[in-house]
């Protein structure tokens, strides 16, 4: 007895989060084949997916198919319904109410300046027992904040706008919470910054998110430093002007050096070939490891946190210019040769590498902020010298910045001129270097360290 037989297609269905093997002979469609294993595709609705994503008609024969060839189902009514219950969420997640944040980052943040203010003119801003409550709420105010935080896990730039805001409670609750009879400007911001650093050190630590989590530690980093200057200052007794001296010699070569600490990588990923092609290799000498394919998705996270953590340094570093700026103005009329040479070599080295640095960047919100602080340290030097000075000088000073302001605006059409203009970028590189190099030392003068550390070795 003779039997015909007819050549079979195996096919394997996915759909619903289910798995279907089914085989049908060649001369049925896919419709067919789906509609005897008891799945029915609706036209309109139902889409058939091939292993690359491209589309299988259902009318499809399936001689025309490979053998064991894989298929999805994609209900387009299911993914259109998700996708906007996804965007529903997505528009209740962005309402992260980012103005609130700031506001309430703004007014500690004058609170405590008001605070500072009072302190250097010789008498408190408020009384003892009101200031204690106040600081008391501050503190349980920036614990709160921080734990919601943490808890929420809000988005990158809401959930930096409210970093901000609890670090600025916690050293609003800092600097206030110094007594009348030990209080001085550099104790108050030297507990102010370390309450700051503290808090961002264990809100870096109990972060969930990646980025946000190298935002805080890049913050705590920065108000320890700053910490740790004026309290060492205030431990060798030295005044509140040299701490904000040295604070500011740090702004340009801190953003110089920044990027160069901020993506470690193992020696694998960078080897210094000079070295290797000129020196021996000896018995205390270790081969680097191969780290295997460099690929976009092992690197991308990396690259993320460490753009976030520089954008929130160089943010940090230019933001404290023309913040301490008004204790070194005051050095630029000192009546010490050396104050005065320093005072006014590190404002000009200070103004000339903001203004010159953000030409290697491409983050906008970094330039904007180098670029404003060196503006808001110009605008703090003219205002001091207007208040400061005669008719004459005030004349001179008006006149000087004026020539100035032509100068940079014809400027701009040679450096605007593509490879012509070359000749300016590397003028500009050589005084963004000089600037870089010169600023710490220049800051040193303005503290009068020389001065300070004779007085300590002859004392």
């Amino acid at each position: 007895m003779n039997t015909t037989t007819s050549e079979l297609r195996r096919l394997a269905v996915l759909g619903d989060g289910a798995r279907l093997d089914l085989s049908a002979p060649v001369t049925h469609t896919v419709a067919e084949a789906l509609e005897v294993a008891g799945l029915v595709i609706t036209s309109g609705r139902d889409v058939l997916l091939d292993r690359s994503g491209q589309e299988i008609a259902a009318s499809t024969s399936l001689v025309d198919l490979d053998d064991g060839m894989l298929l999805t189902i994609v209900d387009l009514s299911a993914t259109s319904s998700e996708q906007s219950t996804r965007r529903d969420h997505s528009q209740v997640k962005r309402a992260d109410f980012r103005s609130t944040w700031w506001l309430l980052a703004a007014s500690s943040l004058l609170l405590a300046a008001g605070a500072l203010a009072a302190l250097a003119a010789g008498g408190p801003l408020l009384d003892d027992a009101t200031r204690g409550w106040v600081s008391l709420g501050l503190a349980l105010g920036a614990i709160a904040t921080a734990s919601a935080w943490i808890a929420r896990a809000p988005s990158h730039g809401a959930g930096a706008a409210s970093l901000v805001s609890t670090l600025s409670l916690a050293f609003a609750a800092g600097a206030l919470a110094v007594p009348d009879a030990v209080a001085s400007v550099q104790l108050a911001v030297t507990v102010g910054m370390l309450s700051a650093a503290t808090l961002g050190a264990a809100m870096s630590v109990a972060a969930r998110e990646r980025t946000l989590r190298g935002v805080a530690t890049m913050l705590s980093v920065m108000m320890a430093v700053y910490g740790s200057i004026w309290g060492a200052t205030l431990l060798l007794e030295w005044p509140s002007a040299s701490a904000a001296a040295i604070t500011l010699g740090l702004a340009a070569p801190g953003m110089r050096f920044l990027p160069t600490t901020l993506l470690p990588l193992p020696d694998g990923y960078s080897i210094n070939y000079k070295h290797f092609m000129s020196s021996r290799w000896t018995v205390r000498g270790a081969v680097p490891g191969e780290p295997g394919a460099v690929t976009m998705a092992a690197i991308a996270p990396a690259v993320a946190v460490a753009a976030a953590r520089l954008r929130t340094g160089i943010v940090t570093l230019a933001v404290s210019a023309p913040i301490v700026a008004p204790w070194v103005i005051p050095g630029m009329q000192s009546e010490v040769l050396m104050v005065r040479v320093g005072s006014i070599g590190l404002i000009v080295t200070t103004v000339a590498a903001l203004a010159l640095m953000p030409r290697h960047g491409t983050d906008p919100t970094a330039a904007w902020a180098s670029r404003l602080a060196a503006a808001a340290v110009v605008v703090e030097v003219a205002f001091a010298g207007v208040s400061h000075s005669s008719d004459a000088l005030v004349t001179v000073l008006a006149v000087s910045l004026l020539v100035a302001g032509v100068l940079a605006a014809a400027m701009i059409v040679p450096v605007a001129k593509g490879s012509r203009s070359l000749a300016w970028s590397r003028v500009g590189d050589v005084f963004e270097s000089l600037s870089v190099a010169l600023a710490l030392p220049f800051a040193l003068l303005a503290a009068d360290v020389v001065e300070l550390v004779r007085g300590m070795m002859s004392g």
